[in-house]
């Protein structure tokens, strides 16, 4: 079929947007429309996208939008005879923890808002509506029945065939080079089978649309990022109309296909495709192509969807996907007119919810581009939120993978991106800086969100190995914005230095040093330790002033001494950190200061049976390189919440909401002849379940106290922990025993925060 000479409105790429923008704009405003597309309809990336159809978004309008999709998508078949695959099965939403239930409850009520039915669920009614589904983490679901899954495809050939219907002309094979212009409008699209002269232009081009913006002069910052998912064999047991299920604490995504399931995921380490051609662009003849199955970067996704539907360790996988996407660098799509362009609009950047959106997207598209006005507040998704900041490729490559691996990560209030940060500073920022001023970014511009007490804050933490193990154990001072002082075992120093040091990245500024010998520490711990400090400096050590876990620099009998407000025996404390030539004068002006409080010193081995009573793990014993921070009950310390990469994040989340299969637990016997030293073997209901790391005597609470894991092949849950009858081997002889889950002296903590 020829191409004609002109037209109202040529409208570009032959995706689920194009075609649903097409088929808007001949049936609601009979519109003279012609659709180009360089291959077939589809070919770019619509043909493999994963088809899950969702609709509650934080905007009223852009979940109008997507409301508007599922009433299309509903009706499309008895007008067009061309099936959608659309089905209604619902979505759950899985929550793992109390944050993302929290977030869950908060969108129940935006959902009610905005006229919508979002149920919250218990563990035992997800595990009703989806038996297959291991329900044992949950907290909790949230149930949207009106979402659902279509096929992507079909959805489009439909969209195409009624857009043909109501007047459109869709040609195929038609690849556009450029465009006459005149006066900063479009006057003809040039192709490579003739040109068309036109008023309008729809850039619906996909994963080319940055390329088609080009050629007009306009930019749209968009990356074709790598998403893969599987399509599984036949699942027994597998409903045909189970709902579409999305487990965010866990990254991944499930939808029932052909009675099998797929199945991918939204990483934290995204790849993004950059070409070798000219600008890293997507090739023009890439169509119907998928790259090579990657199996070592999905594994992070297949382990975590067998812990979540077991029946996927034997069921056979029938297919991977690894396609392109488009991604934005706020993971909002692009709608409306370009800036500089005024007769050229933008449908693209779907972030892989295109097919959720393409039906009201195209929807608004068409009014839009009819009225030269949004139809609704878009602004969220409006082409006109970017600047020329966005056209810096590497700064939208990396800003856009970050939002990529946000996708699923709870969305926290005020939450900031890191990425390509500082751009843009006032002649102020420096100044501001040295005020404490913690940024935020705008359109580029760092401005300060709030202004830091000028307390140093102190971290406690460990570094992970690749399996998650903990190979050290630290707290870490903060003494500037690029100044760090971190404290570590007197044993260890080697160790940790040498770990540290083989894992910085070769592309950090970062300057090591030990200074182990530069100073002597002094812990002052107890009930009176701020009597004595205050009587030898005049800091102000108050609690509101010096709050536990800071770190502060204060004078001491005339030396400037690094106060660290943290303990290992679980008494009020600091540990004084003092210039080592002056470590004997400071111990004379303590000692002489506490002597009206009964001060006196103590050795290690105090400390160790003070550590016991308050259950603090010794690295090397009760922590090592085999445990990780889930088992050794230390998990708040690693920051899985936030989309921050660290060595050992990866084996972290795949275990991450499971049930561990071994947990720490403290345990004691009364009997005062007993004598726990580690290694005594736990015995839980007469059958060995591990042996104890550490053990000794707590004089605080009279009991021999001892730590170790507890391990079970079917999971460790407090359940278990707490059901059994205990008792140790000690030297060959059982005694009994009880156990501990919480510290056995002052478990809330209110001691070393007094």
């Amino acid at each position: 079929m020829k191409l004609p000479a002109h037209a109202e409105i040529v409208v570009i790429g032959g995706g689920i947007i194009g075609c649903s923008t097409a088929y808007h704009l001949a049936r609601d405003h009979k519109a003279d429309v012609v659709l180009l597309e360089q291959g077939k309809l589809t070919s770019g990336s619509t043909w493999h996208a994963a088809g899950l159809v969702g609709q509650l978004r934080s905007s009223a309008s852009i979940t109008r939008v997507l409301k508007y999709s599922v009433d299309l998508y509903k009706g499309l078949e008895a007008e067009t005879g061309l099936a959608t695959g659309w089905k209604m099965t619902g979505c759950l939403r899985l929550a793992t923890n109390a944050d993302r239930w929290i977030e869950y409850k908060r969108l129940a009520t935006t959902a009610k808002s905005f006229g919508m039915d979002m149920q919250l669920l218990s563990p035992a009614e997800v595990k009703t509506m989806w038996p297959l589904l291991e329900a044992g983490d949950l907290v909790g679901a949230s149930w949207l029945p009106t979402d659902g899954q279509a096929s992507p495809s079909d959805i489009t050939q439909s969209l195409a065939k009624g857009a043909r219907m109501h007047g459109a002309r869709l040609f195929e094979d038609v690849r556009v080079t450029g465009f006459d212009m005149k006066d900063g409008r479009i006057t003809a699209v040039k192709t490579n089978k003739g040109d068309i002269a036109c008023g309008k232009v729809v850039n619906c081009a996909g994963q080319w649309a940055r390329q088609v913006g080009a050629l007009a002069g306009i930019n749209v910052p968009l990356q074709p990022v790598k998403h893969q998912y599987i399509v599984t064999e036949r699942i027994d047991g597998l409903a045909t109309d189970a709902p579409t299920i999305r487990d965010p604490d866990r990254r991944i995504y499930f939808k029932e296909e052909v009675g099998g399931l797929v199945m991918g995921g939204y990483e934290p380490n995204p790849q993004a495709w950059t070409t070798d051609l000219p600008g890293g662009d997507v090739p023009d003849d890439w169509e119907f192509r998928l790259f090579d199955d990657d199996y070592d970067h999905f594994e992070q996704h297949m382990n975590q969807a067998i812990a979540r539907v077991p029946a996927l360790e034997t069921v056979g996988v029938k297919q991977m996907i690894n396609g392109p996407e488009s991604f934005t660098p706020d993971g909002n799509f692009i709608l409306g007119v370009a800036p500089e362009c005024a007769n050229m609009f933008v449908g693209a950047g779907f972030n892989a919810f295109g097919i959720a959106a393409g039906g009201g997207a195209g929807w608004v598209l068409a009014q839009w581009v009819v009225d030269g006005e949004a139809p609704l507040d878009l602004w969220v998704v409006d082409i006109r939120r970017f600047s020329d900041l966005h056209r810096d490729r590497q700064w939208v490559r990396d800003r856009t993978l970050e939002a990529y691996g946000k996708h699923y990560t709870i969305g926290f209030p005020h939450e900031e991106y890191v990425t390509g940060r500082p751009r843009i500073v006032s002649p102020l920022y420096e100044r501001l800086q040295k005020h404490r001023a913690v940024f935020g970014s705008k359109l580029g511009w760092e401005r300060p969100n709030w202004f830091a007490k000028p307390v140093g804050r102190l971290t406690y933490t460990q570094l992970l190995n690749t399996r998650g193990g903990i190979e050290a154990d630290l707290t870490v001072a903060r003494l500037g914005e690029e100044r760090f002082y971190v404290v570590t075992g007197t044993g260890f120093r080697t160790h940790d230095f040498s770990w540290i040091g083989d894992h910085v990245g070769s592309e950090l500024d970062v300057t090591l040093t030990d200074v182990t010998e530069d100073f002597g520490t002094l812990s002052l711990m107890g009930p009176r330790a701020r009597d004595v400090l205050a009587a030898v400096t005049d800091a102000d050590v108050s609690n509101t002033a010096f709050p536990f876990g800071h770190v502060r620099e204060i004078s001491v009998a005339g030396h400037t001494v690094r106060a660290l407000r943290v303990t290992y025996v679980g008494e009020l404390g600091w540990e004084l950190h003092v210039p080592i030539a002056a470590t004997g004068e400071i111990f004379d002006a303590l000692m002489a200061a506490g002597e009206e409080h009964s001060i006196r010193p103590v050795g290690y081995r105090a400390l160790e049976s003070l550590r016991l009573e308050k259950g603090y793990r010794a690295w090397g014993s009760d922590i090592t390189p085999n445990d990780t921070p889930q088992e050794a009950g230390l998990g708040w310390a690693a920051k899985l919440r936030k989309n921050t990469d660290f060595l050992g994040r990866r084996a972290l989340e795949s275990i991450s909401g499971g049930t561990p299969k071994k947990r720490f637990a403290g345990f004691t016997v009364d009997d005062c002849e007993i004598v726990l030293l580690g290694r005594e073997t736990i015995l839980r209901n007469n059958e060995p379940v591990g042996y104890l790391t550490s053990g000794g005597y707590g004089y605080t609470v009279g009991k021999n106290i001892g730590y170790g894991y507890v391990r079970n092949a079917d999971g460790v849950s407090d359940d278990f922990l707490t059901s059994g009858d205990y008792e140790l081997v000690v030297a060959m002889e059982r005694t009994p025993a009880k156990i501990h889950l919480e510290p056995l002296y002052d478990p809330a903590g209110a001691r070393i925060r007094a």
